[in-house]
């Protein structure tokens, strides 16, 4: 069954510590079939906010790529051929890549696929990806065969930042209180997917809030309820991140809908946790 999925965004960012630099950075926004006119116009909306996003953290227009505007047929091949990295100049490290898929998917043959003209793009073709961000203002419906495959990645090395949305289409009350999404990770699907791990809430004093920028108080909260960030830990590895604070949607428009000031802190955090995620021994 295909339905409308969670945007997820995918950062290849090799996770090098040595002295060399990194190119320059850049970001793919992939947007699917839709399911009607409605949802076309939403995800090509999409595309365009976060074109201004990227934009806004220092991207230079030629460096942002939209894949799938109106009336192009995209197919996997150009998808692929667009996340093949330019080699880098000498002394730099790998480029840093930005994949954000918008539209819809669905699983077959027990891996998840996105919807484009032709063969999909399947989970396969992203693998190698060591940081993976999910987010969702509803309880997230997995399959069996999804937790399977989230499972593995986590277990092969992956990362996963999973935070709550708050409020968005199909929400249940428009409340700037609302936890559904962080409700259901903590209390279902972790359990589900990686029962031997153990969930807990971070002290302020943990490096994740001081990895880069000096964050006191914990993660900056957007909206939502104020339950702290919280830690999926396994074999003393941090394999995930649960955040019910939304400061994606600080990244987005974040000194707007909540005051000014908001979008540094977001993107501050979101380096912080990226940070960690990479370089946790």
């Amino acid at each position: 069954m295909t339905r409308l999925r969670i945007l997820l965004v995918l950062s290849l960012l090799c996770p090098c510590l040595g002295a060399t630099a990194f190119a320059s950075p850049r970001a793919i926004i992939v947007v699917g079939l839709a399911a009607g006119e409605t949802q076309s116009g939403r995800l090509q909306s999409h595309a365009k906010t976060l074109r201004e996003g990227f934009l806004a953290r220092g991207l230079t227009p030629s460096a942002i790529t939209i894949l799938g505007t109106s009336g192009e047929r995209l197919r996997r091949d150009s998808v692929l051929a667009a996340l093949t990295p330019p080699a880098p100049s000498a002394g730099q490290a790998a480029d840093e890549t930005w994949i954000v898929l918008l539209g819809t998917s669905a699983t077959r043959g027990g891996e998840p696929s996105f919807q484009i003209s032709g063969p999909r793009l399947t989970a396969t073709d992203l693998t190698a990806d060591p940081f993976l961000f999910m987010h969702g203002e509803l309880p997230p419906v997995l399959t069996d065969a999804e937790r399977s495959n989230l499972r593995e990645y986590l277990l092969r090395g992956g990362f996963l930042f999973a935070e709550d949305c708050v409020i968005g289409q199909g929400n249940l009350g428009r409340s700037r209180f609302n936890d559904f999404f962080f409700r259901h990770m903590a209390e279902v699907e972790f359990s589900r997917i990686v029962p031997e791990a153990k969930l807990v809430r971070l002290p302020k004093d943990h490096p994740v809030f001081h990895t880069v920028f000096d964050f006191r108080n914990g993660i900056p909260h957007m909206q939502g309820t104020e339950h702290g960030l919280h830690a999926l830990t396994l074999n003393g590895r941090v394999i995930a991140l649960l955040s019910p604070s939304d400061i994606h949607c600080g990244w987005t428009n974040g000194d707007q809908w909540f005051g000014p000031g908001s979008a540094l802190r977001a993107m501050q955090m979101g380096a912080n946790i990226y940070t960690f995620a990479m370089t946790q021994t």
